[in-house]
């Protein structure tokens, strides 16, 4: 595991006040703030004296106090929190309580609250005077920009690649000529309905994060709803290290959180709601194609929905170091996590559903970060129709990256035939890059890119070790020039496929690998319940390589694939898919011993 700055419990008074086993009497002050109820001339020190505003709440805070912030919707665009007297130490905790009823928004308050004017200008499209937006929702229902009211009345766009004109969704958003022009499902009145409308992207005028953090290291952000920005939902800046945002769900913020070092982001969830229905929309208007990306991508001038939980605080001109992505629920967005921005992290016991480009990014796209001791292991990939995961940015990535007992498995018809499992462009750069006792299950796939025009040797820096490959259909060979330089190394592989192409299983079952024509002969319980626990008889089972820091807990010899025989995991390994809460005290980057108290969110 990484070095560790910054082990062990935060406050035992912070413990305390969640009801945990701390015992100490509390060293700073439980302050209260109440969207509803509350007044800025109270003195904010019950709930029944709650202060109305957070900023008037953030003045009264010292070293070591907990503000709870109470159920409510809280306007900001954003929220600043500046030069906190907050410390490793002395943590000022921010807690919303109970967790997920407070919202923090940047959203425009009027449409949010109903209360913006519509002027209907025919065809089911109303517009109001605003400046420009990212997203849109409207009862859950995504509401996808369109470029042009032209393109929004065809519901048809031409892309910018391959792609040719693509069927878009037959509702969305414009903004042109100082006004926002929206078109709900089936052409619904606008008028008194919540909708929800961020600020724009970077480029734009009105673009904001949601909550933005200066100079106030150890913060603790816990239990919000953060809404709408076409950036961050949370933004740090570089002097505010040793951050803690836990419990929180993004929700139409195009990334999670700017971080910088030292920082931890464990039981948060990042979706842009309704995403996977405008996707399912869009394959269905396009004869079962999915054209998420050609919209998301080749139509718009930008990457406005490249999008992850995580990525480094701007302003940083070398990478955070020692962060810590845990227990985190990521779906129906376009990307699922950017890990490669950071050096000397991990990412663990995540869940990543329904994104439609990279679930993880392992590389970074600045000049300096050189994505160096990574680690991605334990967590399930599903349902990703372009590629689960990604290492393209051959010009700066170094490596070393260990991907190691994750599941990816295609889940339902948006999933089952990615482009590739791998997306690698590594031109023999990086220290290496260790793929261990993984489980790869779809239909139909290349397993990592190849590319005609690369120089040969590339994959040399890679290393397949105990993991099963699963195509129920085929195991297609990369596209390029073929020959053992073109392919990794690997030993103690399974492959399952009834058709694949010969110089692509050469290369996964060299040394020790096994093949199957039949899935069913790998003895996994059952895949469609989620349950890749392996059978009695499994040849998986004590078939695997022994690989020092990664199976010494194995019981006999190492099984092949990410779960040792007669062991358990629960239907919710390795974390709830549907938003849950820990409510533990906040911990440090630690690696967490106990078992999470999960609750639900009602």
């Amino acid at each position: 595991m990484l070095c560790r700055a910054a082990v062990g419990l935060v406050l035992a008074a912070l413990a305390a006040a969640l009801g945990g086993s701390g015992g100490a009497a509390a060293e700073g002050t439980r302050w209260y703030v109440s969207a509803r109820t509350g007044r800025d001339a109270a003195n904010g020190r019950t709930s029944e004296t709650a202060f109305r505003t957070l900023p008037r709440a953030l003045k009264a805070l010292e070293g070591g106090d907990v503000l709870v912030v109470m159920p409510g919707e809280y306007y900001h665009a954003p929220l600043v929190i500046e030069n906190l007297p907050s410390s490793l130490e002395k943590p000022i905790w921010i807690l919303a309580e109970p967790r997920g009823k407070a919202t923090i928004s940047a959203a425009w308050a009027e449409a949010a609250r109903g209360q913006a004017k519509w002027r209907s200008e025919g065809d089911g499209i109303y517009s109001a005077p605003h400046g420009p937006v990212l997203f849109g929702g409207w009862k859950g229902h995504f509401l996808y920009r369109y470029m042009s009211l032209a393109d929004l009345k065809r519901a048809r766009v031409k892309t910018q690649g391959w792609y040719g004109e693509v069927n878009g969704p037959e509702s969305g958003i414009v903004c042109a000529e100082g006004r926002v022009y929206v078109k709900l499902p089936e052409g619904a009145d606008p008028n008194g309905e919540t909708i929800i409308l961020s600020p724009p992207f970077w480029g734009e005028p009105g673009q904001t994060a949601v909550v933005r953090v200066y100079n106030s290291p150890g913060l603790i952000i816990d239990g919000f709803r953060v809404q709408a920005s076409g950036t961050f939902g949370i933004q740090f800046d570089p002097a505010s290290t040793h951050a803690v945002v836990r419990n929180c769900v993004f929700e139409y913020c195009r990334a999670g959180v700017g971080l910088p070092s030292d920082s931890l982001v464990e039981w948060c969830e990042h979706t842009y709601p309704g995403f996977y229905e405008f996707s399912e929309e869009v394959r269905q208007r396009n004869g079962g194609r999915i054209a998420t990306y050609p919209l998301v991508k080749d139509y718009q001038p930008a990457n406005w929905y490249e999008s992850g939980i995580a990525d480094f605080a701007y302003g940083m001109e070398q990478p955070p170091t020692n962060c810590e992505f845990r227990y985190n629920f990521s779906h129906e967005l376009f990307d699922g996590e950017n890990l490669g921005s950071f050096n000397d992290s991990e990412s663990h016991h995540n869940v990543y559903l329904h994104c439609y480009d990279n679930c993880v990014e392992l590389e970074a796209w600045k000049e300096g970060f050189g994505s160096r001791n990574l680690r991605f292991h334990d967590n399930l990939l599903l349902s990703c129709p372009s590629a689960p995961i990604s290492h393209q940015q051959a010009e700066y990535l170094e490596g070393p990256q260990y991907v190691y007992r994750n599941v990816v498995y295609g889940y339902d018809d948006h999933g089952w035939n990615p482009w590739t499992l791998i997306k690698s462009k590594c031109y023999e750069q990086g220290s290496g890059f260790y793929y261990y006792h993984n489980l790869f299950w779809v239909e139909s796939a290349e397993p990592y890119w190849n590319e005609k025009d690369w120089p040969q040797g590339w994959l040399k820096t890679f290393q397949f070790t105990n993991n099963i490959f699963v195509f129920t259909k085929h195991l297609k060979d990369p596209t390029g020039p073929a020959g053992s330089e073109q392919y990794p190394r690997a030993a103690h592989n399974i492959v399952a496929t009834p058709e694949g192409d010969e110089p692509i299983l050469d290369a996964l079952l060299r040394n020790g690998g096994m093949l199957f024509a039949n899935p069913g002969a790998v003895g996994i319980r059952d895949p469609r319940a989620l349950d890749f626990a392996l059978e009695r008889g499994s040849p998986a089972i004590d078939a695997g390589l022994p690989i020092p820091g990664y199976n010494d807990d194995a019981i006999n010899a190492p099984d092949i694939g990410p779960f040792e025989s007669g062991r358990r995991y629960g239907p919710d390994w390795p974390r709830p898919r549907r938003t849950a809460f820990d409510v533990n005290p906040p911990e440090r980057i630690s690696g967490k011993k106990d078992p999470p108290r999960v609750v639900a969110a009602e």
